[in-house]
């Protein structure tokens, strides 16, 4: 595998946590996964160390948008997403799904009638495109505080962020109310 590789898997992982354009970083991804999966598929040594866990996604959706089928209810894939962020702290999820939270209030005002659910996910090792221990190993926090680049650090380090391939999943979701 090429340097060039690795260094376009970095770019995007760098520019996906900087979360300033993510259509942008979206159609990188788009326009590089036959070498950023090449680089995924050399992670074997860290896809071994660090086992796939459930993860968990907070979000807030029109319950209108939702897909339903045998009393449960589904978020359909998005056509325009290459990848979705998920957590493996529950609570962190359920803040992104809270109608009350600092996070949402932009949405809120703006689609009252949407309401909290959570998603949770256990991923095979390859639907796996950012693993926050790989970003450590990979010194990507460093990079991105160096770039100037604040809040990533965050979201690598206290959300423990996973990004997953989005790949046209299809997500059970769970409302959320909370206690």
């Amino acid at each position: 595998m090429s340097r060039k590789y690795i260094n376009t898997y970095v770019n995007f992982v760098c520019n996906a946590y900087a979360n300033r354009y993510p259509n942008v970083v979206d159609k990188f991804l788009s326009n590089n996964k036959d070498k950023i999966k090449e680089v995924l598929d050399s992670f074997g040594v860290l896809k071994r160390d660090f086992p796939v866990k459930r993860l968990y996604r907070g979000v807030l959706v029109d319950p209108d948008s939702l897909e339903s089928r045998d009393g449960r209810s589904f978020l359909k894939p998005l056509d325009k997403i290459q990848y979705l962020s998920f957590t493996e702290d529950r609570e962190i999820a359920e803040y992104f799904a809270d109608t009350g939270s600092d996070m949402s209030g932009m949405v809120m005002s703006l689609h009252p009638n949407y309401k909290g659910y959570i998603i949770t996910h256990v991923p095979s090792v390859d639907e796996i495109l950012i693993h926050w221990r790989w970003s450590i190993l990979l010194r990507i926090p460093d990079m991105l505080e160096n770039a100037g680049i604040t809040g990533a650090n965050s979201t690598i380090l206290e959300q423990r962020e996973i990004t997953l391939w989005q790949r046209g999943h299809e997500f059970e979701v769970i409302p959320y109310e909370k206690n």
